[in-house]
Formats: structure tokens, C-alpha cells, sequence
């Protein structure tokens, strides 16, 4: 009896631990879901947070305008095409350009719908971002960007001439309704891209409908505020775009993004690409078939391989955008710096100075049908021989190089040429006239006003110098 009642005991015992162990586990579950549900209850809270969804809309907006903007600055930097062995050939009367920019997309494809025309009905719709080479670009309420360009920066018709001093045409207010950009005073903008963001009342108290039936009419989108109608303007006038958000008695009337594309921001790409065509036009000149474009440098001396004089900054025959004749705009060896000679040295193969005249080349001003001439950039592009390299020297043999400072990297004194690309007119310069024009002071400044002691500058562009300035080599 006494070993039954062990036996009984025991399993009881057993039976007690087994229970135990069961109720930690249930426990044990029971918390481990709960603490799921709290990780997916804060997630759930945290996903939709009106706060948080506000931040993140805003977030995708900005960084979708950013790659519009960036992917416009890239097309308007685009190699010239239509070249041999780098030289640029004719190409008619609209040549294809630095600072060009595509016209807007006017049936929602992505794909830009040129011509867009002087009025502004012809230069306001969608972004064209499968001609840009973009993806199906969004703002953060899911809807596709607009677009407007100026009248000088579209590329059909285009409008000659576009160069440094070109303004947009494009005038921007803040949402407080204050002009930052005046188009009326050249401030104007190249182009501005728009992120409609969601559905509104508008000011107007049109109801925006986007259904497919009304997707290309802007009114639908865009809105309106302070008598400014994003969904028109009107080119050089102060009726140009407002950049939300705007409240008018506690309503949100604008919600449009509008980001601005600045004619400083259109010279930084323009500029460069100039410089590097023009230079690629004169190692191809100077060294035909012989040349190392990445390293800017020739191999070898042959027959008149010597540079061309500059033409005198006081030369008014080299100014504008027409045709200049062979015997106009003439190198002179009393130049250290000046403008891009047509007429040239006496002992070079050719009418023009430069050697190669297999090309059509852009330093050829007598033939107005390259994208140079046409645009005037002539006047824009100042040009620096040494000494060394000067008629009649073969291969840069002789004595004396140029030096280019650079505050980003050590000085260097073996350059062969220094071209510098004059920026937009600064305070204090002035170029409307011819004579205004023959005063070197009022295209470039600092070290580059100083050209007889052989030595320039390329330094941060600001708002009192803003010369960009390359070498070879």
C-alpha cells in the first residue's frame, strides 16, 4: 500500500512539473505576440501618421525635381554633334547648341512634342522625361512633373543668339506672391519644372478634375494665387509661375512645387562645353590626326605646326554673329590674349589661319552655318598663345609657356594655350555697344586683366569674378 501511495505521489509530481512547464511556454507565447502586436501597432502608427506621411511626400517631390533639374542641365551640356575627328561641320542655319533644352511634352508620353512656339501655350506642358532619358518621374502625390522653357533656351525654332548673356525669359514668385526672379528686368529664368502634387480648389474656385479625358488641360494641376496662373504665362512679362504652399483665408489654394532653372545655373554647363569644343577645335587644327584629346597634347612636329596669333580684343570685325570674312578679324602678333582670329598668320595653309582647313571648323567665322558663329560666342571666348608655341615655332619649341593658377590645384607653367570663357555681365561691366565691347575689363577680371605677364587664373566663380578658364595641356 505504502509503494502505491509513492507511485501515486510521484506521478502527481510529474504530472504538477508538466503543467508548470506548459503554463511558462503559454505565457511565454502569449507575450511574445503581444510584443509583435505593439512592433506592428508602432509601425502601423508610424506608416500612417499624417506627419510622417507629409515628410515623406515631401521628401520623393524634392528629390524627383532635383533629377528633372539635373537631367535638363545634362541635356543642355551635350557634346555637339555632327563632327569629324572633333571638328565641328556645318550644320545650316539652327544648328544644334550648348544650353539647348527641350521643348515640353504636350500629349502626356514623355516624350517631347517640338516645335514649341513663341506663345506661351507652345512652351508649358509636361516634362519630357523619356526624351531626358529619365524614368517615369513622380512627385510625391503620384503625379507627373510640368514643364516650361524660355523663348531662348528652347531648342525649336531656336532663337539666336544664346550665349553668356542670354537671359530667361520666365518670371517666379514666392509664396508670399514677392518676385524673385523678373523677367521684365533680365533676371528672368531658363526654364522651371512644376510638381502639381495633389488635387485642390482652386483660388478661382475651379475643382480640379484629373481623369484621362482632362489630363492635358494645366488648369487641372496647376493653380493659382496672387493673380499669378500657373497654368499660363507669358514669356518676358511678370506673369510667370508662383511656387506654393499658399493659404488665402485658411485654404490651401497652391500646392505646386515649382523649381527654378537660373541662367547662372545654364552657364555653368554651357560654358564648359564651349570651352572643351573650341579646344578639341584647335588641337585638331594645330595637330590633325596626331593629337590625344584626353590628355590635350600632340605628338610630333610636321609642316606649320605653330598656333595662330589672337585677334586684338579692339578688333570689332570679330564681334557678333554673322558672317566674318577671311580678311576680317585678323590675327595679330602683338596680342598676348584676345579673341579667336578668323583671318590668320601669313605663312599658314589656308585662308583662315587655322591649319586644317579640311572642316568646317567652329573657329571658321567666315562660314556663319556652325553653332559658334551663330550664337556669337566669338565674343565670349578669349584666347592666349605662348610664346613658345608662336609662328614661326614648330611644335611649341620655342621659349616661354603660360602659367594658369588654380586655388583647387598647384599652379601650373607649361600651358601651350589658356582659353577663358567670359560669364554673363557683372555690376560694373557693360557690353552694349562696340567700344564697350574692346574694353577687356568688361568681360573678365582679376589675374585675367593681366594678360602681359603670361599668367591666369581659374578660380570659385562669385559674384564679383566669374571667368572659366581651361588649358592645353
Amino acid at each position: 500500500m505504502l509503494r502505491k501511495v509513492k507511485v501515486v505521489g510521484l506521478a502527481m509530481k510529474c504530472n504538477s512539473e508538466k503543467l508548470s512547464n506548459f503554463q511558462q511556454k503559454g505565457v511565454a507565447l502569449m507575450l511574445f505576440v503581444f510584443m509583435i502586436a505593439l512592433v506592428l501597432t508602432a509601425f502601423l502608427l508610424k506608416t500612417y501618421d499624417p506627419a510622417s506621411l507629409k515628410v515623406e511626400k515631401v521628401r520623393k517631390t524634392n528629390q524627383a525635381l532635383a533629377q528633372a533639374k539635373q537631367a535638363l542641365l545634362a541635356y543642355a551640356a551635350e557634346p555637339i554633334t555632327g563632327s569629324v575627328n572633333g571638328a565641328s561641320l556645318a550644320c545650316g542655319v539652327n544648328c544644334k547648341r550648348p544650353g539647348d533644352l527641350p521643348c515640353p511634352d504636350f500629349d502626356n508620353d514623355g516624350t517631347a512634342d517640338p516645335p514649341c512656339s513663341v506663345s506661351a501655350a507652345g512652351k508649358l506642358g509636361r516634362l519630357p522625361w523619356s526624351t531626358l532619358g529619365l524614368g517615369d518621374l513622380r512627385d510625391g502625390s503620384g503625379e507627373r512633373f510640368w514643364y516650361a522653357v524660355s523663348n531662348q533656351y528652347k531648342n525649336n525654332p531656336r532663337i539666336l543668339p544664346l550665349n553668356s548673356d542670354s537671359s530667361g525669359t520666365i518670371s517666379y514668385r514666392n509664396n508670399l506672391g514677392s518676385l524673385v526672379y523678373d523677367a521684365t528686368v533680365g533676371t528672368g529664368l531658363a526654364a522651371v519644372v512644376i510638381a502639381p502634387e495633389g488635387v485642390l480648389t482652386r483660388a478661382d474656385n475651379l475643382v480640379q478634375n484629373r481623369t484621362t479625358a482632362n489630363q492635358n488641360i494645366a488648369s487641372n494641376y496647376l493653380d493659382v494665387a496672387f493673380g499669378e496662373d500657373n497654368a499660363s504665362f507669358f514669356d518676358g512679362t511678370n506673369d510667370g509661375f508662383i511656387s506654393g504652399k499658399v493659404l488665402v483665408g485658411g485654404r490651401e489654394v497652391v500646392n505646386d512645387v515649382a523649381l527654378p532653372i537660373t541662367r547662372n545655373e545654364m552657364n555653368a554647363v554651357m560654358e564648359p562645353r564651349v570651352l572643351n569644343e573650341v579646344m578639341q577645335a584647335i588641337l585638331y587644327s594645330f595637330c590633325p590626326g596626331r593629337n590625344k584629346p584626353k590628355t590635350r597634347t600632340c605628338l610630333g612636329p610636321t609642316i606649320n605646326d605653330y598656333l595662330p596669333d589672337p585677334a586684338a580684343i579692339t578688333d570689332t570685325s570679330c564681334l557678333g554673329n554673322a558672317d566674318i570674312g577671311i580678311t576680317s578679324c585678323m590675327a595679330d602678333s602683338a596680342q598676348s590674349l584676345g579673341r579667336l582670329a578668323v583671318g590668320g598668320n601669313t605663312s599658314a595653309t589656308g585662308a583662315a589661319g587655322w591649319k586644317n582647313q579640311d572642316f568646317n571648323s567652329i573657329l571658321r567665322g567666315e562660314r556663319v552655318d556652325n553653332w559658334f558663329q551663330q550664337n556669337g560666342w566669338r565674343e565670349f571666348i578669349f584666347y592666349a598663345r605662348a610664346p613658345a608655341c608662336a609662328e614661326p615655332t614648330k611644335s611649341c619649341t620655342g621659349v616661354g609657356y603660360l602659367t594658369l593658377q588654380n586655388t583647387l590645384n598647384p599652379t601650373s607653367n607649361n600651358k601651350q594655350v589658356v582659353l577663358i570663357a567670359a560669364g554673363n555681365v557683372l555690376s560694373g561691366q557693360v557690353r552694349m555697344t562696340n567700344i564697350d565691347k574692346a574694353n577687356l575689363g568688361n568681360f573678365i577680371e582679376d589675374e585675367n586683366l593681366l594678360p602681359l605677364d603670361n599668367t591666369f587664373s581659374r578660380y570659385t566663380r562669385n559674384l564679383i569674378r566669374n571667368d572659366k578658364a581651361t588649358s592645353i595641356p
